[in-house]
């Protein structure tokens, strides 16, 4: 039996997956203070799909959950933001 409330903790996952399935590379998420796991799904999806992932810095935040649970590597973020910034760069 799925509960209530697991499925309001699973809306950016839902939010996030669908943004990657139709933007691609293109889709651009951002996880600020949160507590649980909720947007690891979304944000792995829209990584996977070529897209960016900022998060909130876990020590800046109120509650460091969500930002943790998206941080697998946290070096990998800072080169993908260089990526992001120097392929618009380009373009301007």
């Amino acid at each position: 039996m799925i509960r209530w409330w697991i499925k309001i903790y699973c809306c950016i996952d839902i939010f996030f997956t669908s943004l990657a399935a139709v933007k691609k590379e293109q889709a651009i998420g951002i996880i600020f203070s949160g507590t649980g796991a909720d947007g690891t799904k979304g944000v792995r999806a829209i990584y996977e799909a070529g897209g960016i992932v900022m998060v909130q810095y876990p020590l800046d935040a109120d509650y460091d959950s969500m930002p943790m649970q998206s941080i697998s590597k946290p070096h990998q973020l800072a080169n993908d933001m260089l990526t992001f910034v120097e392929k618009y760069a380009e373009q301007s």
